[in-house]
């Protein structure tokens, strides 16, 4: 669970308003669109050196811009040469709409890459090549898919308690639990198999089965013997067995465990 899905998870639990957290976002948003704009123009990434090239990344410098969910501090990305120039943010625009009410969207819904490039495309109009289309609205989309998800599971879990909280209270206690949702955090063909308690579910139905089978043991060292051997037989067989989704997504569940 990310900081910011456990922020708004807080906030939300506790009612609080959430318009601190969703101003951070905006924020955090504004600079990545700065960040990419420079590694298109630049055509590498901030952690590549290339040799044929005498332009490189030159710090930052400051700008402060008033949103509808408060001021929030921009940094401007800068090149060595001075050749680069932002087109995010108008060179003296103090103010901005557009800009957060399309970061919102992002993040209130879970859109496509291509509905994402055609709100860019509205706002920035032609200046942005297929190349900048692209490697923006990737790196937008990848942060939406990670985060819509799971902020509308813990807002249904949130109204859920709301109208069930008073007659079951124990239910309130799932919104204290800092693991409930990490599933989101994994590939979507393979959280059905977290979530799952249908293994679990069918080994337990074996072990019970064959305890009746055996009618009695002697001792407890006998049962405890009994378990053991049971569960190393289970994994013996189900080893090399790779459940359903996990081998369409094994380069991404390499790249999370690096």
């Amino acid at each position: 669970m990310n900081e910011l899905s456990t922020e708004i998870m807080a906030a939300l639990a506790k009612k609080e308003d959430v318009g601190e957290i969703i101003r951070q976002a905006v924020e955090q948003a504004v600079n990545g669109l700065l960040k990419n704009e420079l590694t298109v123009f630049l055509g590498y990434q901030a952690y590549q050196r290339p040799d044929q090239t005498n332009n490189y990344r030159n710090g930052s410098y400051e700008r402060q811009l008033t949103t509808k969910y408060g001021d929030i501090t921009v940094q401007v990305p800068r090149d060595r040469t001075g050749e680069f120039k932002q087109q995010t943010i108008d060179r003296y625009q103090r103010r901005t709409d557009s800009l957060e009410d399309m970061v919102i969207h992002l993040y209130r819904r879970g859109i496509t890459t291509k509905e994402i490039a055609e709100l860019m495309e509205k706002m920035y109009g032609s200046y942005y090549t297929p190349a900048t289309m692209s490697n923006i609205t990737q790196n937008i989309a990848e942060q939406v898919e990670r985060f819509h998800p799971l902020a509308a599971a813990k807002e249904a879990l949130t109204a859920f308690i709301a109208v069930w909280g008073k007659k079951y209270p124990s239910l309130k206690n799932l919104a204290q639990q800092e693991h409930l949702f990490t599933y989101y955090a994994f590939p979507k063909a393979i959280r059905g198999s977290i979530y799952s308690t249908n293994l679990i579910e069918s080994f337990n139905k074996g072990f019970k089965s064959n305890i009746r089978k055996k009618q009695q043991f002697p001792n407890e060292d006998s049962l405890s013997r009994f378990t053991v051997t049971r569960c190393l037989d289970y994994n013996d067989r189900n080893a090399g067995r790779t459940h359903r989704g996990f081998a369409s997504c094994q380069d991404t569940l390499d790249s999370m465990f690096d």
